[in-house]
């Protein structure tokens, strides 16, 4: 419930950044120009705000299992997700996938009750 909130307020404040910058651009603004608008961290909503998107954006990125834990640890990534292997699906193969999962968000197995890594187009990966 809370990330969903969090969601929609994060939508309605990138809808007024886009609505400033088209009456920057009407009134003669430079891309560059918006570009260089900082995030205020003095008013204490954004600081809010920044904190949560923090902590909820590691559960959001170990949706993307080994591809996300990949892009994350390119020189280590492989070696950190096979030493775990003692794990294999129906195929016989590693369940990489969920080993990310656990890296990247600090789950442990007991917490996820389901995890879905096969993404089709209107059907993403996701976990429980």
């Amino acid at each position: 419930r809370q990330a969903r909130l969090l969601g929609l307020m994060w939508v309605a404040q990138q809808q007024k950044i886009a609505v400033e910058k088209q009456k920057l651009l009407r009134d003669g603004c430079s891309l560059a120009e918006m570009q260089c608008q900082r995030f205020d961290t003095s008013v204490r909503e954004n600081r809010e705000l920044l904190r949560e998107l923090s902590y909820y954006s590691s559960y959001a990125l170990a949706s993307y299992g080994w591809p996300m834990f990949m892009y994350l640890h390119p020189f280590t990534g492989w070696f950190n997700l096979c030493q775990e292997c003692s794990v294999l699906d129906g195929t016989g193969m590693c369940q990489s996938n969920h080993i990310a999962l656990k890296k990247l968000s600090g789950l442990e197995d007991n917490d996820i009750i389901f995890s879905n890594f096969s993404s089709n187009v209107y059907s993403p990966s996701f976990y429980v």
